[in-house]
Formats: C-alpha cells, sequence, structure tokens
C-alpha cells in the first residue's frame, strides 16, 4: 500500500460531470442547471452528514459552468465540451475552497479534480459522438 497517494481519482464526481454534458446535450439550454439542481437536491438526501450549503452549492455550480461554457457551443466538438468540464469541475470545488480556506492542504485536491472534470468531459464526449445524429448533436447544433 502507498501511505500517501497524490493522485486521486473522483469517480463519483466524473458520473455527476457525464450526467450533466447529457442532460445538456439531450434536453437543450438550461438542461445543465435543471440537472445541477436535481443532482443538489439528490444529494442533500444521498449524503446527509455532509453540510447542506456546500452540497447545494457545488452542484448547482456543476450544472452552471457547464451550461454556461456550452451557451454557444455548436455542434458536437471536444474542445467545449472539455472546456465546459473543467468549468463545471472548478465550480463544484469553489465551495470547498470558500468553506474550507484556513486549510491549505484542501488545495491539494484541486488539480486532481480538475483532472477527474477532464477524464469525465471526454467520456462524455466519446459517449455523445456514439449516439444517433438525432439524439446527440440536434441540441447542440441547434444552440438550443
Amino acid at each position: 500500500l502507498i501511505p500517501f497517494n497524490p493522485f486521486r481519482f473522483y469517480l463519483g464526481f466524473m458520473l455527476l460531470l457525464i450526467s450533466t454534458v447529457l442532460a445538456r446535450a439531450y434536453v437543450g439550454r438550461g438542461g445543465a442547471v435543471i440537472e445541477g439542481l436535481l443532482l443538489a437536491i439528490t444529494g442533500i438526501f444521498l449524503h446527509p452528514t455532509k453540510p447542506i450549503p456546500i452540497i447545494l452549492l457545488k452542484d448547482i455550480l456543476l450544472g452552471l459552468g457547464v451550461e454556461v461554457s456550452l451557451i454557444r457551443s455548436r455542434g458536437l466538438r471536444l474542445i467545449p465540451i472539455l472546456s465546459s468540464s473543467l468549468l463545471g469541475g472548478l465550480g463544484h470545488a469553489l465551495p470547498f475552497l470558500i468553506f474550507s480556506y484556513p486549510f491549505l492542504t484542501s488545495l491539494w485536491f484541486i488539480p486532481n479534480m480538475l483532472l477527474s472534470a477532464l477524464i469525465g468531459g471526454y467520456l462524455a464526449y466519446l459517449i455523445l459522438k456514439r449516439l444517433p445524429d438525432e439524439y446527440s448533436s440536434k441540441t447542440l447544433n441547434r444552440g438550443t
């Protein structure tokens, strides 16, 4: 066993990010924000020991970051999806940084969170690329 492993992947966060990007692709504008709200509501019930403001903020900011980054996206391209995953990852990590400011060790998880966001964004891109055109790129091409 490694006593201190500097690299850690947040698999649960990757799934949240993939579902948020897919919601934006399927629903269109506002889909990522709605998904962020739904994740926040279910997060309160699934994580009763965590502080409610952090759960609410991190999931809503995840959806808002993905939505803002994909507003002008046309078509199914890798770079906009990766940038939306990074912005969503930063939004997801922001409440932890705000509420744990005195603890400098909490900054250590930010690079790992962003790496997990990139991996999740790439996986979402691969999923969207494999879907038929009438499901995946229709909403992104229209810009709605």
